[in-house]
């Protein structure tokens, strides 16, 4: 039983690392850059269209639902380890 926690352990790790890798790049910035932005998203809200879809954010939804089923699999995993022990 040690083992399979190890392993669930593992697998939970190796799905998460790659989240927090994207999570902890720096994109570049600069002092002017801001300007340039708002500029840019004014001009996105005035020039909205009604009807229209969502915008790409560039958000993977299937990276969410991937770290989500790991940590559930590992916290079934963890209670059923403690259960045992304390059974047994």
């Amino acid at each position: 039983m040690r083992k399979l926690t190890v392993v669930a352990m593992a697998v939970a790790t190796a799905l998460v690392a790659p989240a927090l890798a994207l999570a902890a790049q720096n994109p570049s910035s600069s002092v002017g850059e801001g300007t340039e932005v708002q500029r840019t998203v004014v001009s996105g809200v005035a020039g909205a269209q009604s009807g229209g879809s969502l915008p790409f954010t560039g958000f993977s939804l299937a990276l969410i639902v991937i770290v989500a089923v790991a940590l559930l699999a590992t916290g079934f995993v963890l209670r059923r380890q403690s259960r045992a022990k304390v059974d047994g």
